[in-house]
């Protein structure tokens, strides 16, 4: 069976489609083209990627990380699902997968349909950009400026409706964001060192002291480094707005410096600078969201985790390092409307 007998397992027209339908024609595709299926109660997957097939199997996977494309349920995204190069772009494994719900749930409706884009994907975006376009979306990338300098990317909108929305009302349109990890948890290697580290310095003989050590590592290690990388802190900012996640430029962290240590400690908003990473041998150079966890006023170092590579990385400010962008707004819309971004 091949994708012109998938399209005859439905009478109907693609307009008429249900979630169900577009579930059961991808369950059919995920068979023949070997590829991982991930059905569930309310929701059907399809995974391309094998590595992210097999982390979404395992209990510890090590993080695959990536960008996550959002739409509601709409004429154009059946359209788009239903468009053989999309389909064509799964087969080839060139997107991670796919998921779409099939309850509908008012919170969600926003993200009806999940797009994955692992590292490895990236290259294959702009490809994906010109479906859109075909489809009658045209991606144009906007990203919420601040006042005070700071670029909200909780939530990236690349495609709006036309149709009007009340000034309270969300948005309705095709959005992205970044994502530390894909899977419901991860194993961070680099953060496993430091908890190891801290455990080894632990030299009381006294039990009920040394349950008090690790309580008080576990509680520092939440509030340092999961608060602010763990993904369902990222996808609360996507959902609900109750966490905001800025990018700021290299000049900001520079006029910001004595304020900053403060402004980290904020629970509500999670702070990160962009580097650039060029990957698919420097055909594609994507906008890296580096997560910042900590900054010495005293050495000027600034400790912060690197999303797309999974790791702790530490700067100097007073190096007036580079690799730091001056202009995240730039190098994020760049990306995402022509699939890489600009030195």
């Amino acid at each position: 069976m091949g994708l012109e007998d998938l399209l005859h397992l439905h009478q109907k027209k693609i307009e008429d489609y249900t979630p169900q339908d577009i579930a059961e024609y991808y369950r059919n595709l995920a068979n023949i083209y070997s590829l991982a299926p991930f059905p569930s109660y309310d929701s059907f997957a399809v995974i391309a990627d094998i590595e992210l097939a097999l982390a979404a199997s395992s209990e510890s996977p090590l993080p695959i990380s990536g960008i996550k494309i959002h739409a509601p349920f709409s004429e154009e995204i059946k359209n788009l699902l239903m468009d053989d190069n999309f389909q064509s772009m799964l087969i080839n494994r060139k997107l991670g997968g796919i998921k779409v719900f099939l309850v509908d749930y008012p919170n969600a409706r926003h993200k009806w349909l999940t797009i994955y884009m692992p590292v490895s994907s990236l290259p294959y975006y702009r490809e994906l950009v010109d479906i859109f376009k075909r489809k009658g979306m045209p991606i144009n990338p906007q990203v919420d400026t601040y006042s005070d300098g700071k670029y909200e990317i909780s939530k990236i909108y690349i495609y709006t409706y036309p149709e009007q929305y009340e000034e309270n009302q969300q948005r309705k349109g095709v959005f992205v964001r970044y994502s530390p990890y894909f899977t419901a948890q991860a194993f961070i290697p680099d953060i496993k060192k430091i908890v190891n580290d801290m455990l080894m310095n632990i030299k009381t003989e006294d039990l009920n002291q040394a349950k008090i050590y690790i309580e008080n590592i576990s509680n520092f290690m939440e509030e340092k480094y999961w608060n602010k990388i763990r993904d369902d802190r990222w996808r609360d900012a996507e959902d609900t707005g109750h966490t905001r996640i800025f990018a700021v430029s290299r000049s900001w962290l520079s006029e910001n410096e004595r304020i900053l240590d403060y402004l980290l400690h904020d629970p509500s908003s999670i702070y990160t600078f962009i580097t650039l990473k060029e990957i698919d041998d420097g055909r594609t150079i994507v906008p890296d969201p580096n997560i910042i966890l900590s900054y010495d006023w005293n050495t000027k170092q600034l400790e912060a985790y690197d999303l797309l590579n999974a790791k702790i990385v530490k700067y100097n400010l007073s190096n007036e390092d580079t690799r730091i962008s001056d202009h995240p707004k730039e190098r994020l819309e760049q990306f995402l409307k022509n699939g890489t971004a600009y030195p």
